[in-house]
């Protein structure tokens, strides 16, 4: 704008050194319309220049505030994608721990198929072993009562000849359970003799073999010495009730005579009858009390103790527990167990007890008695009679059943003829 000035004021200048003074109304007229335009001009152009200052700073408000905007839309958009980003890392971390748990649960379902199938064949394993079991359970039922049928046929067919047969038949189990069980020589006797008797009365001339074996086996039985056992049994009882009769070597305390039960009822009906007033009575009663206590006795045997009452019982019920294992090796027929035991009761009644007592003395002389009793028989075999005559009846019993089997036969054919 400056420069257009100079340029209007050059033309000016020109304008007045070329022309020539004209009037001066005119020329002052020019002059004036030329301030006014350039007037405008300058105005127009501080216009222009202040709408496109203006429009610049509007411009760089607007770019300003869009680049803003732009920048928040841009931190909102990262921050979502952040906040994405997060959840997507929370969806995968989910992910994992429902895949290990579904790892979890699959092994866990293998497991309880795996537990179910063990199970199963356990169920079916015990089910087949309880449909044997129960098989052979049906089975052995049946051949039990196709026994007990047989049996009940075999008895209603039975005459009285063959129950005299049978009755025979359990005397010869008798005999045989009292001689090998026992050793009872007088029953095993009665009951061959009884046995003889019923093979006799039955009339069969099958069991002839049978009574011959049952005389010889009376033969060798009457040649043999019999033990009384009953009666060592009681023997060997007595001793024990007379364990508390006799004394202890050994010094000991609470000490009883063997009359002290009655010396002391004597005693009592005495200070009854005289009273409480005979001061001379009672203190004789108290000085034969006091004798009654001390006992003095020469031994040579030494001894270095005092025994107390429990101690005297323990040695007591020792010498009792070795007579009662006697009485059982008795039983049992034990000769070895016997011998020992009645030894070790004689050493055991050396060694505790007083000797030179009359009890004492007796006490061990029944042992030495009992010592020389032979248990040791050897008995006879006698089952060869029990054998024979289950072997006729086997036979009978067989001979029957071939023989209805072959009625049946023959009536079922009739049947179908």
């Amino acid at each position: 704008m400056n420069g257009r000035n100079k340029q209007v004021g050059e033309e000016n200048t020109d304008i007045e050194a070329s022309g020539e003074f004209n009037a001066a109304p005119e020329s002052n007229e020019e002059v004036t319309s030329d301030q006014s335009s350039e007037e405008v001009t300058n105005d127009r152009s501080n216009l222009y220049a202040v709408l496109i200052f203006f429009a610049v700073v509007i411009l760089a408000g607007a770019g300003y505030f869009f680049l803003q905007q732009l920048r928040s839309q841009q931190e909102g958009l990262g921050g979502e994608l952040d906040k994405d980003s997060r959840q997507i890392a929370q969806l995968n971390d989910q992910q994992v721990t429902l895949l290990s748990q579904l790892s979890t649960l699959q092994m866990q379902m293998a497991t309880v198929q795996t537990s179910v199938a063990n199970r199963e064949s356990k169920f079916e394993r015990e089910l087949a072993e309880f449909g044997k079991h129960h098989g052979n359970t049906l089975k052995q039922v049946k051949e039990d009562l196709s026994g007990s049928i047989d049996r009940i046929d075999d008895l209603l067919n039975r005459t009285r000849g063959d129950w005299m047969v049978a009755d025979a038949e359990y005397m010869l189990n008798v005999a045989n359970q009292r001689l090998n069980l026992v050793g009872d020589l007088k029953t095993t006797l009665g009951a061959l003799r009884a046995a003889d008797n019923r093979l006799r009365d039955s009339g069969n001339p099958g069991v002839f073999k049978v009574r011959e074996q049952i005389a010889r086996e009376i033969s060798a039985l009457k040649g043999l010495k019999t033990v009384d056992i009953v009666g060592i049994f009681a023997r060997i009882k007595v001793l024990e009730k007379q364990v508390s009769e006799i004394q202890v070597f050994l010094p000991h305390s609470g000490k009883v005579s063997s009359n002290a039960s009655a010396e002391e009822a004597k005693r009592q009906s005495e200070a009854i009858e005289y009273g409480i007033g005979d001061i001379n009575r009672l203190l004789s009663l108290a000085l034969d009390d006091l004798k009654g206590m001390v006992i003095v006795r020469r031994t040579d045997r030494e001894f270095d103790a005092i025994l107390r009452p429990d101690q005297v019982q323990m040695i007591r019920g020792k010498l009792r527990l070795k007579l009662e294992i006697v009485r059982l090796a008795l039983v049992e027929r034990d000769s070895r167990l016997y011998l020992q035991n009645i030894q070790d009761a004689k050493d055991w009644l050396k060694a505790h007890f007083l000797m030179e007592h009359g009890v004492t003395k007796k006490f061990a002389a029944e042992l030495d008695e009992l010592a020389l009793v032979g248990l040791e028989i050897d008995y006879p075999d006698i089952s060869g009679s029990l054998n024979l005559l289950q072997n006729v009846a086997a036979l009978r019993v067989r001979v029957d059943r071939s023989s209805s089997s072959r009625k049946a036969s023959g009536q079922s054919q009739k049947g179908k003829q």
